[in-house]
């Protein structure tokens, strides 16, 4: 699940920032080359990634192994004859010390346990990384490059992250909040820096592991709904057809099947697995224990838990809660009209209308024959279109 989850919050996936970047290029674009070209370069980064991070980790954890090697020789373990000799000569031990001290003075000195004491989350980037290129020749400059590379990390994700978000908002309410997109993103970044206070706060380093752990499993619900409504609600020839007009190419029958069967069961399979992870598995989170000076696991509060609950269903529950609003807007608007038509809208927005090339589509027959096309701009520069057939 934390793999699914990671690939998709990676490759922007199911919270549209992918979508947004896209809705900017031109109609006949190559989407199938992008899908390709993005997927191969997230698959590279991550592979290199790993290969980076593990290679840290098993530095930093010979490094500690050798100096605690380096304090026994100096210290009893050096000063002693074997253990082997001191277990069948007791009498040779100085006294205040017995076999059991010594056993314990030189297990604790493991490589194996060194590398199972790798932290993860913020802990990885601001301490493990940091204690490994104290070690390294020239610490200072790699600090510094650590830290910037850091920095354009978190300014990358939350470009993506916000891109998705402010287009959203700016194609819904356009017009009616504020017509300039800078402003808008100003807005929404001030009031996500007074929300992301919490994370700062003597508390900040739990509420992070929760919104980690809880809020980003919505995405793999969002995606499948996606592939779904994609395939059989909107209909997988019909999409295979538009591609095919705007790009040139028809999709293979590759996609098709990735697009009907392999990715829906996928996603299915991996949502299915984790809620049933979740359920038999007790949810715990790491506290620093004074007494034992060493990380525990605790299990998550009451209210702790029904906080990460609530945090999976927000990123899902705008979708069956817009569609009801927007069902029940319409159904009103035709009763008020006294409109006996079934009619399908398809809202072009002002961010997809390069990409669409919304003045060029031409009237095309419906199957009963009867097809009225109104296509008008309102104030807000978006453009609609109405197809309206008989009941």
């Amino acid at each position: 699940m934390e793999a699914a989850t990671q690939v998709f919050y990676s490759m922007s996936l199911a919270f549209g920032g992918i979508i947004a970047y896209s809705s900017y290029l031109p109609k006949k674009n190559d989407c199938t080359k992008d899908a390709i070209l993005t997927s191969v370069i997230n698959l590279v980064t991550s592979i290199f990634t790993v290969t980076v991070v593990f290679s840290i980790l098993g530095f930093k954890a010979t490094v500690i192994h050798e100096k605690c090697l380096v304090s026994y020789n100096e210290t009893i373990g050096g000063k002693l004859p074997d253990l082997d000799i001191l277990m069948n000569h007791m009498e040779m031990i100085p006294h205040g010390y017995d076999a059991a001290d010594i056993e314990h003075a030189k297990g604790n000195c493991s490589l194996e346990k060194e590398l199972d004491q790798a932290a993860e989350g913020t802990g990885l980037a601001f301490i493990v990384f940091t204690q490994a290129i104290v070690e390294f020749p020239g610490a200072p400059m790699w600090s510094v490059i650590l830290f910037l590379m850091l920095l354009a990390l978190g300014f990358g994700s939350q470009f993506g992250t916000m891109q998705g978000v402010v287009t959203n908002v700016f194609d819904v309410f356009h017009g009616r909040i504020t017509d300039r997109k800078e402003v808008l993103m100003g807005v929404l970044c001030v009031i996500c820096f007074f929300f992301d206070i919490l994370f700062v706060t003597s508390a900040g380093e739990y509420w992070v592991f929760l919104f980690d752990v809880y809020a980003a499993s919505g995405l793999i619900l969002i995606g499948f709904v996606q592939v779904v409504a994609l395939s059989y609600v909107y209909g997988w020839e019909r999409f295979v057809n538009e591609i095919e007009k705007f790009t040139g190419r028809r999709p293979g029958l590759y996609w098709t099947i990735c697009w009907r069967f392999v990715s829906p069961v996928i996603i299915a399979v991996i949502f299915l697995a984790s809620i049933i992870l979740k359920i038999l598995k007790s949810a715990d989170y790491t506290i620093w224990d004074k007494e034992k000076a060493e990380s525990s696991k605790v299990p998550l509060p009451g209210w702790a838990l029904a906080i990460g609950i609530f945090l999976m269903l927000l990123s899902f529950l705008p979708l069956p809660i817009v569609f009801c609003i927007e069902f029940l807007k319409k159904r009103r608007t035709r009763a008020a009209n006294g409109l006996p038509i079934r009619s399908t809208a398809v809202h072009r927005n002002e961010s997809s209308l390069p990409m669409m090339g919304i003045d060029e589509i031409e009237d095309e027959e419906m199957p009963n024959g009867e097809m009225v096309l109104d296509e008008f701009r309102n104030r807000d520069n978006s453009a609609q279109l109405i197809f309206k057939t008989s009941a």
